[in-house]
C-alpha cells in the first residue's frame, strides 16, 4: 500500500561542498544536467510517500533484479513493513502532473523489487483529488492508473472523519435518503452534559461548540461520530426527548465510526467491523 502525504517546509537554500550542488530548490526527484532553478522560487512543500506491507511477508534478502540475482529466502519471521520510499519539493504545491507521475515512478520501481502496490492513501487537498480525477478514478469505480499499475484510491480515514464533521456542523448530510443534522448531536449534549452519570462522557463542549482553528481537530472529530453518540441519540429518541428524524443522524455517525474502525484496524480477523446495511 503506498501513502503519499505533504507538508510545508520552511525555504532555504543551502550549498554542499562534496556534492557541489544546492540543495532548496524544487524537485520531482529526476536528475538532470541543467537545472533552471530561480533563488526566488524556492521549495516551501514536501511530498513524502511510504509503502506499507497490508499483509505479512516472506523475510526475503532482497538483490539487485537488474543483475537478475533471486531472492534469497532467509529465516526470519513473516511480519509486515513500513519504509519510506521518496519524496519531492515544489514551490506552494508540487502540481498533480508531477505528483501522479512521481507515485507512478514509485510503483513501478516497487514492482522491480517484487512488491506489488494495490492501494494508494491520500488526503483530501486540491492537488490529490485534481490528480485522481486525472488518474481516472471515479466514485464508483474508484482505481486509478498510474503508469502500468492499477491502484485503488483510499482517502485516509482521520482526514475523511474531521471533514465529515466540519461538513455536518455547516450543512445537513444525506446518505442514501436519510438525513443527519448537528443539530441533534447539539441536543444530545445539552440533554446529557448535565446528567450524572453521563451517557456520553467522551463527547465534550469542545467536540460541540470548537474553538477557532479546532473544528479539524481528529480527537474531537473521533469522539463526536462515535458509537457512543449514535447510541445517546437513540436513547433519547426513545425517551421522547428528541424527535424520530433523530434516528436517521445515529445510523450516520455508526456508520462513520464502523468506517474508522475498520481503515484503523491491524488484522483482517475479528477486529474488522461489518458495516452494516444503510438502506
Amino acid at each position: 500500500m503506498l501513502t503519499i502525504d505533504g507538508m510545508a517546509i520552511k525555504a532555504s537554500l543551502t550549498f554542499n561542498a562534496k556534492s557541489d550542488s544546492f540543495f532548496g530548490f524544487p524537485s520531482d526527484g529526476i536528475s538532470r544536467k541543467i537545472e533552471r532553478n530561480k533563488t526566488t522560487r524556492l521549495a516551501t512543500e514536501a511530498v513524502v510517500a511510504l509503502v506499507q506491507g497490508v499483509a505479512p511477508l516472506e523475510a526475503y534478502r532482497w538483490t539487485d533484479p537488474e543483475q537478475n540475482d533471486a531472492p534469497k529466502k532467509v529465516n526470519r519471521r513473516p511480519k509486515r513493513f513500513k519504509q519510506a520510499v521518496g519524496y519531492i519539493l515544489g514551490h506552494h504545491t508540487v502540481g498533480s502532473e508531477v505528483q501522479k507521475k512521481f507515485v507512478s515512478n514509485l510503483a513501478r520501481a516497487l514492482r522491480l523489487r517484487g512488491l506489488y502496490p494495490v492501494g494508494l492513501v491520500l488526503d483530501q487537498c486540491s492537488t490529490n483529488i485534481k490528480m485522481v480525477k486525472e488518474s481516472g478514478a471515479t466514485a464508483d469505480h474508484p482505481v486509478g492508473r498510474f503508469g502500468n499499475s492499477d491502484l485503488a484510491i483510499f482517502y485516509d480515514n482521520p482526514h475523511l472523519l474531521k471533514n465529515t464533521k466540519s461538513m455536518l456542523m455547516k450543512y445537513n448530510a444525506v446518505l442514501n435518503g436519510k438525513v443527519a443534522s448537528f443539530s441533534h448531536v447539539v441536543k444530545l449534549y445539552e440533554l446529557d452534559c448535565n446528567t450524572i452519570p453521563r451517557l456520553v462522557p467522551r463527547l465534550s463542549e469542545k467536540c460541540v461548540y470548537p474553538a477557532p482553528f479546532r473544528a479539524m481537530n481528529v480527537a474531537q472529530a473521533v469522539r463526536t461520530m462515535s458509537g457512543s453518540t449514535a447510541d445517546g441519540i437513540e436513547y433519547h429518541v426513545d425517551e421522547g426527548n428528541l424527535p424520530l428524524s433523530a434516528l436517521h443522524t445515529a445510523q450516520i455517525l455508526r456508520f462513520f465510526d464502523q468506517i474508522f474502525d475498520t481503515f484503523n484496524s491491524k488484522d483482517g480477523g475479528n477486529s474488522v467491523k461489518v458495516i452494516f446495511d444503510m438502506e
